[in-house]
């Protein structure tokens, strides 16, 4: 199982846009990202289960945050 953390950064392989997980819902179920290089950009739903699927099909790549 993946766990994923508020504050985690990851970057899509496919357009290398960085994203940050700004909140998991307690059920862990749901998040909310942000495109960290975008001026413009509002947050957006995600699920966990699509977050951790693209992590293992390698459709993103994980990047450990500096304060880890």
């Amino acid at each position: 199982m993946i766990t994923l953390a508020v504050n985690e950064l990851t970057k899509d392989v496919e357009t290398e846009i960085i994203y940050r997980i700004l909140w998991i819902d307690e059920g862990n179920m749901v998040a909310y990202v942000i495109d960290t290089e975008s001026e413009k950009a509002l947050p957006f739903l995600l699920s966990i289960k699509e977050i951790s699927r693209e992590l293992i099909e390698n459709s993103i790549n994980d990047i450990l945050p500096t304060n880890r």
